[in-house]
């Protein structure tokens, strides 16, 4: 069953949360409006649910704040294949949300999917920031071997850490970087 652009209420989240919480429910779960701090409860020790994003508050201290809960959660995840991390666009995401989600998915079993390509809007892209990015990207690459695709944006992709680092590494291991053409400003 998936599940696309919802709105459930306090409600609607607690019973999203219980089933999940069972290993029953969705398999998919995409761009719904659902308080990310309850629904974190559900994802922990789930393995039924296999694609998940999720709508996070225009509020860029909020939206860091769920996305570090998430994060949390899917630390304890069995079942996810694909996660798309998203920002609206007035959103940046912080450098210790970006490092706190790439040690969340250092462990994760089944995780073959990571879109980060829709989170760097507006975000700070200073060459320093971006390697510091690289770098606990690829220190997250060098534990999880389940990780065969990342989208990234061509900032990230094109740095040169990336491509003397990253690329060679994930040859390697037959990962699959992907970078997803954008016609997005930077």
């Amino acid at each position: 069953m998936e599940v696309k652009r919802c709105r459930f209420k306090s409600a609607g989240t607690s019973a999203l949360v219980e089933v999940l919480g069972r290993n029953q429910g969705p398999t998919k779960l995409h761009h719904c409006h659902v308080d990310p701090f309850l629904l974190a409860n559900g994802l922990r020790g789930n393995s039924r649910l296999k694609s998940f994003s999720t709508h996070n508050s225009r509020d860029m201290y909020i939206h860091n704040r769920q996305l570090l809960a998430i994060a949390d959660a899917i630390r304890e995840n069995k079942g996810l294949i694909k996660w798309r991390l998203t920002c609206n666009s007035d959103i940046v995401m912080i450098d210790e949300t970006w490092g706190v989600t790439c040690d969340s998915l250092k462990l994760h079993p089944t995780l073959e999917v990571l879109d980060l390509d829709s989170i760097h809007h507006g975000a700070t892209t200073t060459p320093a920031v971006i390697t510091s990015r690289v770098q606990a990207l690829l220190g997250m690459m060098e534990v999880n071997t389940s990780i065969r695709t990342i989208a990234l944006r061509n900032q990230y992709s094109g740095h040169e850490l990336f491509q003397q680092s990253v690329v060679p590494y994930l040859e390697t291991v037959s990962y699959t970087p992907q970078t997803l053409p954008t016609n997005r400003e930077v």
